[in-house]
């Protein structure tokens, strides 16, 4: 085996590109709100969601949304769920599709869009979170756009991620710069977009 050949094969797994789709990434989304819910409830709520995902993943999703503004308004509703023990006891694949979980994972994404899509949007922010990534529009392209369009573009993305859950998300650092960029084709109010 030559050198070059022996590199790749001990260094694959940083040169394989996972692919993730829409639902795959609203269920992290959810999941996350779900862990958030069991902290602010209390300690035995968080021990049964260590229990149930290992500290590795409650600690990566406390970071991951815990920073997002408004987030307790967010989870409250999952939060009396967690304190009156209607959820501990059925775990997070019981309970990712009820309307107490897929509600705040909408409201998630329109915080989040709202601030990694515009021209308020701040790349650096947006490179410290998995939603600023999947949602973030390059600074270069935004200044370009009109900010209605962004708004409006915003709305439309959530609802796609939404509706369509077998979508595949290639490469979530472009993924929103891709969708944009159709979106103000096919309004006609650009002749050709290219992503950055």
């Amino acid at each position: 085996m030559s050198k070059e050949m022996k590199v790749i094969m001990e260094n694959w797994d940083k040169f394989v590109i996972e692919e993730v789709t829409a639902g795959e990434y609203l269920d992290k989304i959810k999941r996350d709100l779900y862990i958030i819910a069991a902290k602010q409830a209390g300690s035995d709520a968080l021990k049964t969601v260590v229990s149930e995902f290992g500290e590795e993943i409650v600690n990566a999703s406390l970071d991951a949304l815990g920073a997002v503004p408004g987030i307790g308004n967010v989870t409250s509703a999952l939060r009396s769920l967690w304190n009156a023990g209607k959820i501990a006891k059925k775990g997070f694949e019981v309970v990712k599709n009820a309307k107490e979980l897929i509600q705040p994972a909408r409201k998630v994404l329109q915080i989040a869009a709202g601030a990694y899509i515009g021209h308020g949007g701040n790349d650096a922010e947006a490179e410290k979170s998995y939603l600023g990534k999947l949602l973030n529009i390059d600074d270069p392209t935004e200044e370009v756009t009109d900010e209605d369009h962004l708004n409006r573009f915003a709305s439309l993305l959530i609802n796609d991620l939404a509706k369509n859950r077998e979508v595949e998300i290639d490469d979530v650092d472009r993924y929103a710069e891709e969708k944009l960029a159709n979106y103000l084709v096919n309004l006609k109010a650009y002749k050709k977009v290219e992503p950055n």
